[in-house]
């Protein structure tokens, strides 16, 4: 699914829905306004300002979600602030793979900017297929089995929620930064 290009998600959740399954399914960025109002999201579960603990009887559960910004295409201008947002309680994850582009598809008569690493793809560069954040969970008791988040230019994960836990967390910090990303606490 391709995100619309008004930030909103591909796909919400409405808060305090009980046993919601979403899976195997690939969400793709596309091009945002830059003044846009609202936070661009590809999957939003729950309301932020909507207090949702979830049913530990009847839980939702996320499975085989692909979250992509670049990489499959030709535009550099794809973006997403946060790729993965989980509001509500109670939700299970398991492997989920939030990608931000390290590279992506050559245009027609371009060249690999980095031919030490590749001759076939370009290696984004700063600025470039922009995602702030992969994944922020504000929601309680949630379980992700199976976390890749890479190369997003702020943080790679926010945890607000409470009594959650990862089963294997692999994160790839971008290639594309300079110091300052240090210095932000990224």
């Amino acid at each position: 699914l391709v995100a619309p290009s008004d930030g909103s998600p591909c796909i919400k959740v409405a808060p305090k829905i009980e046993g919601v399954r979403i899976a195997g399914i690939m969400l793709e960025a596309s091009e945002i306004p830059a003044d846009r109002t609202k936070k661009a999201v590809m999957l939003e579960w729950g309301d932020e300002s909507v207090k949702d603990p979830g049913n530990p009887q009847n839980p939702g559960v996320l499975t085989d979600i692909f979250a992509r910004v670049g990489g499959s295409n030709l535009s550099r201008s794809v973006a997403s602030d946060t790729m993965v947002v989980l509001n509500s309680g109670h939700i299970y994850g398991d492997n989920l793979w939030l990608w931000r582009a390290d590279h992506v598809l050559l245009r027609p008569e371009e060249q690999a900017n980095f031919k030490n690493i590749s001759y076939h793809y370009r290696q984004t560069v700063k600025g470039e297929v922009p995602a702030k954040v992969g994944l922020e969970v504000n929601g309680d008791d949630v379980v992700i089995h199976g976390l890749a988040v890479e190369h997003t230019t702020e943080h790679q994960t926010i945890w607000r929620g409470e009594r959650g836990n990862v089963q294997f967390y692999q994160c790839e910090l971008p290639y594309d930064v300079c110091h300052e990303f240090s210095k932000a606490n990224h």
